[in-house]
C-alpha cells in the first residue's frame, strides 16, 4: 500500500507493509523520527491538564480582538469578541436559529489547524498541557 511520507517538508510516496504481524516481530525503532527527536509521554498523566476539542468546532483563525500565541492583540476581521452587551442569554431565540443550530451538528463548521495553532497561546494561558 502506498503512503505519503514527509521528507524534510516534501512528501514522497513510500510502500507500506500492511501484513499482519505479532508485536514481537514489529520493528518499533522504525517508527521513531530519523533525527532522533521525539516527545515522550509524560511520566505521570495525572499531572496533565487536558483540553478536549473538536477541531472543526474550535477556531477558523478569523477571530478579532483576542490574544494570539505571544499574547498580543489580534486585530484581523472575523468573529466578534463576546461581551455582555451582545449576550442575549440564549444562543437560540427563534425556530429558524434552533434549526440552524441542530443542522450545524451534522456538518463541517469551519475550524482548522491554522485556527488551533493560532490559539496555542490562549490554551497555554489557561494552563492546558495536553490536547
Amino acid at each position: 500500500m502506498a503512503k505519503l511520507i514527509d521528507s524534510g517538508g516534501r512528501f514522497r510516496r513510500a510502500e507500506v507493509d500492511m501484513t499482519e504481524k505479532r508485536l514481537a516481530d514489529v520493528n518499533l525503532e522504525s517508527y521513531f523520527p530519523s533525527n532522533g527527536e521525539f516527545f515522550p509521554s509524560p511520566a505521570a498523566w495525572e499531572d496533565q491538564v487536558f483540553y478536549f476539542l473538536m477541531l472543526d468546532r474550535f477556531s477558523d483563525n478569523k477571530e478579532s480582538g483576542y490574544r494570539a500565541i505571544a499574547g498580543n492583540l489580534v486585530n484581523t476581521p472575523g468573529t466578534a469578541l463576546f461581551t455582555k452587551l451582545n449576550d442575549t442569554s440564549n444562543a437560540i431565540s427563534n425556530d429558524a436559529e434552533a434549526a440552524a443550530w441542530r443542522e450545524a451538528g451534522g456538518r463541517f463548521v469551519g475550524g482548522n489547524l491554522k485556527g488551533l495553532t493560532s490559539k496555542i497561546g490562549y490554551l497555554k494561558r489557561l494552563g492546558v498541557t495536553t490536547l
